[in-house]
């Protein structure tokens, strides 16, 4: 979702004024923080974001696909309202028996869509021991690595709620488990006026 409350997914935009503010501000927050890799959406949005958050101590980025945000197929670009009377039973599935999802049409499967994200996790791992990464990526993809790090099943996909744009997960790895540091954090957020 965005200020207008339309399905976005893969759709692609500008960051707007708030956007633009809050990522300066998680800039100011990172600045100190060394990486060692960048991997980013092929979406502009996110290109953006890590154009306005790069330091010059930060790495160039990678992108990377599988960091996409998920494709919500002919339902991108309306309105909530809209999408839940034109696709009640894809939209009903999707959020709350997304097991059993009815896909509208381009749109993404829910579990595939979490595999390929589980699977380039996995890869990055693999690519950086003992490393400090960064991802810029979307809210749907933050949701899978949640189900992982958690070990949740595809039922509980949802049951973070609202995971406010612009937000920070830091999480650590030991080679067997995840160590969840900081969830859905946007303190930085709060130093922008008018937000």
């Amino acid at each position: 979702m965005n200020q207008q409350r339309l399905y976005q997914g893969s759709l692609d935009s500008p960051l707007h004024e708030i956007g633009i503010k809050a990522t300066e501000a998680l800039r100011n927050r990172l600045k100190d923080v060394s990486f060692d890799a960048v991997y980013v959406s092929p979406l502009g949005r996110t290109i953006e974001t890590y154009q306005r958050l790069k330091t010059p101590n930060m790495p160039n980025l990678e992108i990377r696909p599988a960091l996409r945000e998920f494709d919500f197929g002919v339902i991108e670009g309306s309105r909530i309202d809209e999408a839940e009377s034109k696709w009640p039973e894809e939209i009903r599935s999707l959020y709350h028996d997304p097991r059993n999802q009815i896909s509208a049409q381009g749109m993404d499967r829910l579990d595939e869509f979490n595999r390929t994200v589980i699977q380039e996790l996995y890869d990055l791992l693999d690519l950086h021991d003992n490393s400090c990464i960064l991802l810029v990526t979307h809210g749907i993809v933050m949701r899978s690595l949640m189900m992982e790090f958690e070990k949740r099943s595809i039922d509980d996909f949802w049951i973070d709620g609202y995971i406010p744009s612009n937000s920070l997960l830091i999480v650590e790895f030991d080679g067997t488990r995840f160590n969840l540091l900081d969830r859905f954090n946007n303190d930085h957020i709060k130093s922008i006026e008018d937000v």
